[in-house]
C-alpha cells in the first residue's frame, strides 16, 4: 500500500473520514504536505547512498 494509501480514496480511508466528519479536500490540504516532505526526504536519502 505505502503512501498512495493516504491519498487514494478506497476502502477505509473514506469511511474513516466520514466518520470523524472530515471532508477529502481537508484531508487533502493536510496530507499532501507531509506526502511531500516524506518523498523529498526519500529521494534525498537515495541521493546520498547512490553516491556513498
Amino acid at each position: 500500500m505505502g503512501l498512495m494509501a493516504f491519498i487514494t480514496p478506497t476502502g477505509l480511508l473514506l469511511a474513516s473520514l466520514a466518520m470523524v466528519n472530515v471532508t477529502f479536500d481537508k484531508w487533502l490540504k493536510f496530507v499532501l504536505p507531509l506526502l511531500g516532505m516524506l518523498t523529498g526526504l526519500a529521494a534525498v536519502l537515495l541521493l546520498i547512498t547512490a553516491y556513498l
